[in-house]
């Protein structure tokens, strides 16, 4: 991929790779229903495949973990959409039981807080939703700066290789970017839920 193609890539990420507080239904839904929002929400993200975005196998066994809470007559609020919003993109670099007691807390405070003037599901959501949109500024600055340290890494050479060269530098230096940040981030939660982690 070269440096004007990822550079398209990373400006459409920025502007299709979330859901926005207002397409999530205000009405319940059956299981096949939150399975095709799922799918229409965030089928075009990287992680494309021919598989389901949420299968119904999946959100049974969410529930099963407790990360989240059972259907009310087998229909999902919106609430459920947040956390399966949540666990969507948790479940990339955290295990089922780290993001079992990161959700947890959530789910006992706010799950069932409604109101205008409450804190609840829908504007906890949409504050880090902003916070989101405003970093991915930061992030797009970041890969473009660990490109160019990229290509300082093996320079001009004029080997058949160096393309690949090149690309591998920057995957490594990005693979390690997320170790790094994965880590901090289980450390945080060790940090959290020291109780948890110790029954691991």
């Amino acid at each position: 991929m070269d440096y004007e193609t990822m550079k398209k890539f990373i400006h459409e990420w920025l502007h299709s790779d979330y859901v926005d507080p207002g397409d999530v239904p205000d009405i319940e839904l059956y299981m096949d229903q939150v399975t095709t929002f799922m799918d229409t929400h965030l089928g075009s993200s990287p992680q494309d495949t021919d598989e389901k975005v949420l299968t119904r196998t999946m959100i049974n066994n969410y529930a099963k973990n407790k990360l989240i809470p059972p259907p009310i007559k087998k229909k999902y609020t919106k609430n459920h959409i947040f956390l399966l919003i949540y666990i969507y993109y948790f479940k990339n670099i955290l295990s089922i039981s780290e993001i079992q007691s990161l959700l947890k807390p959530l789910t006992e405070e706010f799950f069932e807080t409604e109101g205008d003037d409450a804190v609840n599901f829908t504007t906890i959501y949409d504050a880090l939703l902003k916070g989101v949109l405003k970093h991915h500024q930061k992030i797009k600055k970041d890969i473009d700066s660990t490109v160019e340290s990229a290509k300082k890494i093996f320079g001009d050479g004029a080997c058949a290789d160096h393309e690949y060269l090149n690309e591998f530098a920057l995957i490594c230096l990005l693979s390690y970017d997320i170790y790094a940040k994965k880590r901090l981030v289980e450390q945080m939660i060790e940090s959290l839920f020291p109780s948890e982690s110790k029954k691991k």
